[in-house]
């Protein structure tokens, strides 16, 4: 009799569990920012370690960049120049000088040689301006740990009433 209790409650408490991983993983993702490559948003997993235990956190190149993105970045030393370089290339479009506003055609552009020196000044003063002012972190763990926690609540109260229930009918 113990034993089958026993089976119950973890059965209900893995499926809890899996839920509350998977709904946690969606939340964190949903405030995670998405950057240059989206290697964050896309590194972000969730893991049911036993029927009492999961885990939620990031693996393989989001592992890189999760602490500057939840936490920020102080003031003091400039950040690393390619990665700073890459957003550059393709969130400005270095080689556009205008754009016509009702169409939103490229209506001049810039040399390959002054494309560059265009994408090396605003490197640098993006470099120059986070080096000095730090980053905002997007504390997107912690936004999605106090999202999860009134509905991890709910799942376990629905999971007792559903042990409760099916543990009541065994004599």
């Amino acid at each position: 009799m113990i034993g089958e209790f026993k089976q119950i409650v973890e059965r209900e408490m893995r499926g809890v569990m899996h839920d509350a991983v998977l709904a946690g993983k969606n939340f964190v993702v949903s405030f995670t920012p998405v950057g240059v490559t989206a290697h964050l948003k896309q590194g972000i997993a969730g893991i049911v370690l036993s029927p009492f235990m999961g885990k939620i956190g990031t693996q393989g190149p989001a592992m890189r960049h999760d602490y500057y993105a939840e936490h920020g970045r102080a003031a003091g030393r400039m950040p690393p120049h390619q990665p700073i370089e890459l957003w550059v290339r393709r969130k400005i479009r270095p080689h556009v000088l205008a754009v016509d506003r009702t169409t939103r055609k490229v209506t001049k552009r810039l040399g390959k040689s002054a494309a560059e020196r265009k994408i090396q000044a605003v490197t640098y003063l993006i470099r120059r301006a986070i080096g000095e002012h730090g980053t905002e972190g997007a504390h997107m763990f912690e936004k999605g740990e106090a999202k999860l926690t009134p509905l991890f609540a709910k799942l376990i109260d629905q999971a007792i009433a559903r042990i409760e229930r099916e543990g009541s009918d065994k004599p």
